[in-house]
This record gives structure tokens, C-alpha cells and sequence, in this order.
């Protein structure tokens, strides 16, 4: 992560693994369920939480590739260094310049 947050020229965010720790982050449980049955990662800007750190969820459970969570890792920091990027060609071409060692600002 430090990596890719130093080519993004993003602070760290705060990384959340446990289920108590996801719970502080969703509305109810039904959210809560859903995040740790169909997602594989979530990421929480602190523009919107109002809190001081960004945050990224990677459910650890929902894959066996660490290449697949690396992957959502960058996929999760897009989604904060541009929270108003929407998934777009222009969003995953984003997550593969990380992928690959580029910078930007």
C-alpha cells in the first residue's frame, strides 16, 4: 500500500480487516452482511465520513489470490485519491497504471 499510495501521491489510509472494525463503517447489517459476502473491497473518503482518515475495507475471505487483493487495493485507492470518478475506462485505467509503477498526481 505504501507504494501505491506514494505513486498516487495519496496519504495512507486506514486499512480495516476485522468484522468489528467493518461494522463501525456500514449503516446496518444488512450492508454489513453484503460486504462480507459479495465484495471484495470498500473504501470510505473522509470528505463524506467526516472522520480524519480514509478508509479501505479488503474482505481477506472473499478471495484466495493475494493478486486479486492487491488489485482491490488500487482499485479502493482510485476510489479516494478521485472520489467523484465513476467506473469508467478512464477509472480502471487508472488501477492499471498502479498496477504497473506509474505516478501521478
Amino acid at each position: 500500500m505504501v507504494k501505491f499510495c506514494e505513486q498516487m501521491n495519496l496519504d495512507e489510509p486506514k486499512l480495516i480487516f476485522s468484522d468489528r472494525d467493518l461494522r463501525k463503517m456500514v449503516n446496518d447489517n444488512r450492508e454489513f452482511k453484503d460486504a462480507k459476502q459479495s465484495t471484495l473491497g470498500l473504501s470510505w473518503h473522509s470528505r463524506d465520513t467526516k472522520l480524519k482518515y480514509n478508509y479501505v475495507y479488503l474482505n481477506l475471505n472473499s478471495t484466495d489470490y493475494v493478486a486479486q487483493l492487491i488489485e482491490t487495493l488500487a482499485h479502493e485507492l482510485v476510489h479516494i485519491k478521485y472520489p467523484n470518478l465513476k467506473h469508467s475506462d478512464n477509472f480502471y485505467n487508472k488501477v492499471n497504471s498502479i498496477m504497473i509503477g506509474e505516478r501521478f498526481e
